[in-house]
C-alpha cells in the first residue's frame, strides 16, 4: 500500500447477502477479528442487501461496532425514495419464483476508529449530498488523533443500468469512494479509492451450449474503468480496489462457450 501506514490498518469486507435476514451472532467472526486486528478503517461493500428494515448484514454489523468506530459515509444503490415508481411495487412485477420479492441494493459502507482518526464530517450519504467532494483541511483539535481524513469523493455510477428490470432481477448498479487520509507524524497521504459494484447476473445452459454473459460483464467492467476514471487515477498512487459480486464464473461442462 503506498504510504506510511500498514495494509493491516484497513478491513475490506465484500459479501453477497442474498437478500437474506441477518442477527449479531451471524458477524461474530468478524468482530473477533476487528477485536483483535483493531483497523483504522473498516469498509464494508455488500450486494443483494435486503432495500428495508433493520435485518441486513450492514445494519448488524453498525450495531456492533457502533461504539468504537463512527460512520463515516454511506452510499446505496437502490432507487430514489421519492421515484413515482414503488420499488418494491416495481420489482415484484418482474420478480418470478426463484427471486426474493424485495428491493435489492448495492451497499457501501466507510467507518474510522474514532480514537485514532479525525474527520470533520461523518455519516455522508449520497443521496442527501448537496456535493459528492468534500475537502476537509482544517486540522483545529485533532491534536489527539494521528490520523486525519482531508478529502472525500464519492460518487454512483450511471452506466449500470439500476433501476432497469431484465430477466426478473434489478441490475444493482456501482458505487466509488475515494478517500486522502493523512499521517500526522509522517506527513504522508494515503490515497484509497473503493468501488463496489454488482455485475451482470445470467448464465444458463441450453443444449449443453453455455451462455455465460462473460461479454456482458467484460463490458460493464471497462466502462466502470473509464467512468470513475480509474487507470489514471491509479498512475497517480491511488490505491484502487474493486469489490464485488462480479459474477465471472466457470462452468464444469466442457462445451463451446458462447457470449452476450
Amino acid at each position: 500500500m503506498n504510504s506510511s501506514l500498514e495494509s493491516n490498518n484497513f478491513l475490506i469486507l465484500t459479501y453477497n447477502e442474498g437478500a437474506k435476514r441477518f442477527v449479531e451472532d451471524d458477524c461474530n467472526e468478524v468482530i473477533e477479528k476487528i477485536n483483535k486486528q483493531k483497523p483504522l478503517f473498516i469498509i464494508v461493500c455488500t450486494q443483494e442487501s435486503r432495500g428495508s428494515g433493520n435485518e441486513h448484514y450492514q445494519h448488524v454489523l453498525r450495531e456492533k461496532i457502533k461504539y468504537n468506530y463512527r460512520l463515516l459515509l454511506k452510499i446505496d444503490n437502490s432507487l430514489y425514495k421519492g421515484s413515482i415508481i414503488n420499488p418494491y411495487s416495481f420489482y415484484k412485477s418482474f420478480s418470478n419464483k426463484n427471486h426474493n420479492k424485495v428491493n435489492k441494493n448495492v451497499r457501501t459502507r466507510i467507518y474510522y476508529l474514532a480514537s485514532s482518526v479525525f474527520s470533520q464530517k461523518s455519516e455522508i450519504e449520497y443521496n442527501n449530498l448537496t456535493s459528492n467532494t468534500y475537502n476537509l483541511t482544517n486540522e483545529k483539535n485533532i491534536e489527539k488523533h494521528p490520523y486525519f481524513i482531508e478529502y472525500i469523493e464519492i460518487k454512483k455510477s450511471k452506466e449500470t443500468d439500476l433501476g432497469k428490470a431484465h430477466k426478473g432481477t434489478l441490475f444493482k448498479g456501482s458505487n466509488f469512494s475515494l478517500l486522502h487520509i493523512k499521517d500526522k507524524k509522517t506527513n504522508n497521504v494515503i490515497k484509497i479509492i473503493i468501488v463496489n459494484s454488482h455485475f451482470f447476473f445470467s448464465a444458463r445452459r441450453i443444449n449443453n451450449e453455455i451462455n455465460t454473459g462473460y461479454t456482458k460483464r467484460e463490458k460493464e467492467f471497462f466502462n466502470l474503468l473509464k467512468e470513475f476514471n480509474l487507470l489514471p487515477l491509479y498512475n497517480e498512487g491511488y490505491n484502487v480496489f474493486f469489490c464485488g459480486d462480479l459474477n465471472f464464473r466457470l462452468d464444469r461442462y466442457k462445451k463451446v462457450y458462447k457470449t452476450i
